[in-house]
């Protein structure tokens, strides 16, 4: 009987750990769990690939626009905030720079990211990044994702359901980060979705 359960708990332990492609959410702070109108900066690009960080940051605006969990204030406010500031694009905000952006605009919360993987070679497509979450008023993480994938983990049968564009992989990463994110009760305008 001990032979079989410790098989079973050993069968279970492996798959729970092969299973790590899906988000990993890790709620840091619980202070302000449920932030509701949020900045989304630009993503800090840690690849070759020139527009990494370009294309995951509009991705994931569009995402959560089309979601409805969070208000967003309009790209055009932050990129106009971050040229009379003088602030490189990609670049950490100081604390005193985030706290005037949080009056001028009444975010209570910045989600920003990095790009840390990029293949897009023919039909091996991959990519890993990492979104975090942060009080604006305090800077303290409120919770970060890393979410790691490629093109082949999608594949049921045959070729049905693998994705061969970096774009494609992206935008289903980013949903599925958006419907983690709502399964831990995260985001404070999940209320007006419903």
């Amino acid at each position: 009987m001990l032979k079989y359960l410790t098989f079973i708990l050993l069968v279970i332990f492996i798959i729970y750990g092969c299973s790590s492609s899906l988000p990993r959410v890790d709620v840091v702070h619980h202070g302000l769990k449920h932030p509701c109108r949020v900045i989304v900066l630009p993503f800090v690009n840690q690849t070759d690939s020139p527009s990494a960080g370009r294309f995951l940051y509009r991705i994931l605006f569009s995402e959560l626009v089309e979601s409805k969990m969070f208000q967003l204030v309009p790209e055009g406010t932050v990129r106009r905030f971050m040229t009379m500031e003088r602030c490189l694009i990609g670049q950490p905000l100081s604390p005193e720079l985030t706290k005037l952006l949080a009056k001028r605009t009444g975010a209570e919360a910045i989600i920003s990211g990095e790009v840390i993987q990029v293949v897009d070679q023919g039909e091996d497509i991959q990519l890993a990044f990492n979104i975090w979450v942060r009080d604006i008023q305090t800077g303290k993480l409120l919770w970060n994702t890393y979410h790691r994938r490629n093109g082949e983990d999608y594949r049921k049968a045959l070729h049905f359901g693998r994705i061969y564009t970096l774009t494609g992989l992206a935008k289903r990463m980013v949903d599925e980060v958006i419907k983690a994110w709502q399964k831990r009760g995260l985001g404070g305008c999940q209320e007006s979705a419903k």
